[in-house]
């Protein structure tokens, strides 16, 4: 299992799936650390209207402009590239980069994609080492 490994990166960040009832955003944004979204990338396009609806919401709320992202979309087999998924979240040319960011200067907040097959948990652990850089 993935979160035992990491437990000290679980403390302070709301997970948020696609079927978690998002209505609670607000209520935990001051007292977050990060946002981790997870995109169930197995399903047909259509399936992506509404988590591209969610992010959507998610980044343009105040509660979350200082937020780093981490949006990790499940697949069975690479069956999307990830140009071709953060096209269908909406996400192109919104993404900053795998490269650690210096935020002071950068002015953004971090936000980026990583595609795992469901069980393999290298591409999940290197999501959320990018997202521990980010993390105070």
């Amino acid at each position: 299992m993935l979160l035992p490994s990491i437990p000290y990166l679980i403390h302070g960040v709301l997970v948020i799936a696609q079927y978690f009832v998002l209505e609670v955003w607000r209520d935990y944004g001051a007292k977050m650390d990060a946002v981790v979204y997870i995109v169930d990338a197995t399903r047909a396009n259509e399936q992506f209207l509404r988590p591209r609806r969610d992010l959507n919401d998610l980044l343009s709320d105040e509660a979350f402009a200082n937020l780093p992202f981490l949006i990790l979309c499940t697949t069975q087999s690479f069956d999307y590239p990830e140009e071709e998924l953060c096209s269908l979240l909406n996400l192109t040319n919104v993404t900053t980069g795998k490269d650690l960011l210096e935020l002071a200067i950068a002015n953004v907040h971090p936000l980026e994609v990583f595609v795992a097959e469901k069980y393999n948990t290298k591409e999940y652990l290197r999501g959320f080492r990018w997202l521990s850089h980010y993390i105070k």
